[in-house]
């Protein structure tokens, strides 16, 4: 079973949390210990637990408990929408025109007869595949933080929420999404929330959403100044190894008969305008000259979520094989790469992302922050004293923000 580390005396200032999990030498997490990751000496973790900073991750006593009744991944994930109480937020859509000809969506979140300072930080959030900006744990992420005074946005991808398809470009987890991400940061930056002085925008993912938050940050370099720049990132139940993600689709029954099912639905309703752009013959590349020809017929008879990875995805964005849009598109291949804070929360008992998390580079990246918890299952981490609300992990995703708006360049 998951362990959890000896628990040390309360942290003052300068001193590890107790729930910091020492290294043993293990590379991966499967050595069955719950807790915080984080390289030993990272002024940023010193930066975020000082003066009882982040207790949600920081104790013991405010660790994550689920309720037992919720305590096996597939349970909670499949309960999840059932369970979840949703917030009530006004939402307004804004649309972004990408260099390409397509269009994005940000649905910009407010809680109803209230306001947020013009000059107030910024985070986007961005659902898993499949969901929407208005999933109702997205629109409870939102609730949570426009509490805390920040601006709030929901961004749909291509295809997602009002954001109908224009062109045949799809989404993907690494190669045009990132690029996607940047040109929306760059429109809440420049036209939606122009400022005089630079404000501090981060990035948010569930899942595949995750994933490409990781591969965003990894790819910004050394230019901390620019419209598309990110201050930091959060990446919830991210799936760090398409790979395993795969085999888990392929061999776990409940990923095969309940999940795959549910977001290739969704998916196929997403892909819809586009079709008679596949149905009349070679499209765009998304990343070369040529053009590409998409598989319409297996779209449309897809049964797996490969098969559109397969016949749209691999080919639109420049892969051999969906194994190799697999192995190139994963997080973990980047997260050694990421310039600015990263938190990341994975659950061992996620039935998705099969509860894999390349520890030794977090470990090795002063920049990264992971919260592992025992359980949690998929987008889902429902709280032991009221199993409607997810409280654990929007208080501290909530707090991490907040404490990155002291946190400057050259701390680290």
């Amino acid at each position: 079973g998951i362990l959890r580390p000896r628990a040390r005396a309360a942290h003052a200032a300068g001193a590890l949390p107790e729930t910091y999990v020492e290294a043993t030498g293990a590379t991966e997490a499967t050595d069955g210990r719950e807790g915080l990751y984080f390289q030993r000496h990272s002024r940023l973790a010193q930066h975020l637990f000082a003066e009882n900073g982040l207790r949600s991750f920081a104790t013991w006593r405010d660790w994550y408990q689920a309720p037992w009744w919720l305590q096996q991944g597939d349970v909670m994930t499949v309960l999840a929408g059932t369970l979840r109480e949703v917030q009530a937020v006004a939402c307004e859509t804004h649309f972004v025109e990408t260099l390409d000809g397509g269009i994005l969506a940000l649905d910009a979140f407010s809680l109803p007869g209230t306001g947020t300072a013009d000059d107030a930080p910024v985070a986007v959030l961005i659902p898993g595949l499949g969901g929407s900006a208005n999933g109702g744990y997205v629109r409870n992420m939102a609730f949570s933080l426009l509490h805390r005074g920040f601006h709030v946005l929901g961004l749909n991808m291509r295809g997602v929420g009002a954001a109908k398809l224009r062109t045949p470009r799809f989404a993907s987890a690494h190669r045009g999404s990132t690029g996607d991400l940047r040109e929306a940061v760059s429109y809440i930056r420049n036209t939606l929330l122009p400022g005089q002085s630079p404000r501090k925008v981060f990035a948010m993912g569930w899942s595949l959403g995750g994933n490409i938050v990781v591969n965003a940050l990894a790819e910004q370099g050394p230019d901390h100044h620019g419209p598309a720049h990110l201050d930091g990132g959060v990446a919830l139940c991210a799936t760090h190894c398409l790979t395993r993600t795969a085999r888990q689709y392929d061999e776990h029954w409940p990923m095969r008969h309940l999940y795959d099912p549910h977001v290739l639905r969704n998916l196929k309703k997403m892909l819809e305008p586009a079709m008679p752009f596949y149905r009349s013959g070679p499209v765009p590349s998304a990343v070369a000259a040529d053009a590409v020809a998409v598989d319409h017929q297996r779209i449309a008879s897809a049964t797996r979520i490969r098969d559109i990875d397969e016949a749209l995805i691999r080919r639109m964005f420049g892969y051999s094989s969906v194994e190799e849009y697999y192995h190139q598109a994963s997080c973990s291949r980047r997260l050694a790469d990421v310039t600015v804070p990263l938190l990341l929360i994975s659950a061992a008992d996620d039935p998705m992302t099969t509860s894999w998390v390349p520890l030794e580079t977090v470990r090795s990246n002063e920049q990264v922050i992971l919260a592992y918890t025992k359980h949690g299952g998929h987008i889902a981490w429902h709280d032991e004293k009221n199993v409607r609300k997810s409280h654990w992990v929007e208080d501290g995703v909530g707090s991490f923000l907040e404490r990155l708006l002291t946190w400057h360049d050259g701390e680290g």
